[in-house]
């Protein structure tokens, strides 16, 4: 018996990704048995299993993903390995694997960096440190607006690219954690981070619009080493980082890259203290009012995003109103009673359709539905959940 294809989440040894649930798989191959007299997942802190965090047992646990209730820590490695017995007798266990969580909800030890406000082109981050002693474990969890690539001592550092895709800037922003334990030397180390506009201040959405959620590059960062005697080591962005123009001209999802090695040919391209900034940056929105209270909608605004609706309907969650909501036919009604014209938008479940509904109202300056009328409807409809249009 041989058990293979050991996954967490559809993961072979995931790092860093958020975990909403833990769910276990595997394959027994090379077996008489025709089923399972006993299975086991075992869960530790260490390879050595010398204490069990987690244990589950039966004969019946899903193969195809099983589970696992473990209340999770940031940044830890979990240990796990399953133990098959088949009703023939034979059994078998499995190699010991790993997941490892990421941030999570852990307080950041480094703070948000960007380039001077006049400084508006693509810039590259510095910092230089230095390690002394053997390293066991280095880890660092990095993120940015918009899109980032980061260096250590020269070495790109990760297969990824556009880095951290694509977000709901006003919602939240993925985090990417990287192992860097051999990128490291033990003497100065300079790690970089070099950013894109990417979806966040590119050009973007039906219109071609650019800075459609903010118009300044940032990022924060942490570079977490444990030597081998106990002891660690956190460098955090903060105001001792310094940065200088990258030799990227331009960026956008849409027309990539331009790449100038002479870019700076003949000018200035020193380098700097960074600001420290609270938080990135985002599109300033204006949420005006028609006389008779009823929201305005600017001819032409019934672009990709939509900002001014989507803002007003903000404080009621993300899965409010505005959805696919054809499978459900009660928040429908609600909202046929307060908000018609929202509702037949809402009913196509068609961006497209959402996109050339707005552009034959848009015309007449503003939409037809009074903000206090679309506020009951959204408290009447309650906790609805469903996939949401961004028109």
């Amino acid at each position: 018996m041989r058990i293979t294809n050991v996954r967490i989440n559809g993961i072979e040894n995931p790092v860093g990704f958020t975990y909403d649930g833990l769910s276990c798989s595997w394959n027994v191959r090379e077996t008489e048995s025709k089923k399972a007299k006993n299975i086991v997942i075992e869960v530790s802190l260490s390879e050595s299993f010398e204490e069990i965090l987690y244990k589950k047992e039966g004969s019946d646990l899903n193969q195809a993903g099983e589970l696992l209730n473990i209340s999770l820590k940031p940044r830890t490695i979990y240990y796990y390995h399953i133990t098959v017995t088949g009703d023939h007798g034979d059994s078998a266990v499995s190699e010991v694997y790993t997941f490892e969580t990421g941030k999570m909800d852990e307080v950041w030890h480094a703070e948000w960096i960007a380039t001077a406000k006049e400084d508006t082109f693509h810039p590259m981050f510095t910092k230089t440190f230095s390690v002394k002693g053997e390293v066991k474990r280095a880890r660092l969890y990095l993120t940015g607006v918009g899109l980032f690539e980061t260096y250590l001592n020269g070495e790109k550092v990760g297969k990824e690219y556009l880095t951290p895709y694509i977000n709901d800037y006003e919602q939240n922003i993925q985090v990417i954690t990287f192992d860097v334990k051999n990128h490291l030397v033990n003497a100065d180390n300079t790690l970089e981070i070099m950013l894109g506009k990417g979806w966040y201040m590119g050009v973007f959405g039906l219109e071609l619009h650019a800075e459609n959620y903010g118009n300044r590059m940032a990022a924060i960062a942490e570079l977490h080493v444990e030597y081998a005697d106990g002891s660690e080591m956190i460098i955090g962005t903060d105001e001792s980082w310094t940065y200088t123009g990258s030799d990227v001209e331009d960026s956008g999802i849409y027309f990539g890259e331009i790449l100038n090695r002479k870019l700076w040919n003949g000018k200035e391209n020193v380098s700097k203290r960074v600001d420290v900034i609270a938080e990135p940056e985002k599109a300033e929105v204006e949420l005006p009012e028609y006389p008779d209270g009823k929201m305005i909608l600017p001819a032409g605004s019934y672009d990709f995003s939509y900002r001014p609706l989507r803002d007003f309907l903000k404080p009621y969650g993300r899965h409010t109103t505005l959805g696919r909501l054809s499978g459900d036919p009660k928040a429908i009604e609600i909202l046929e009673k307060y908000t018609p014209v929202l509702a037949g938008i809402a009913l196509s479940g068609d961006p497209e359709m959402a996109v050339n509904s707005l552009e034959e109202i848009s015309h007449i300056g503003f939409l037809p539905f009074d903000p206090e009328q679309l506020e009951t409807a959204i408290k009447e409809i309650g906790e609805v959940t469903y996939e949401s249009i961004y028109f």
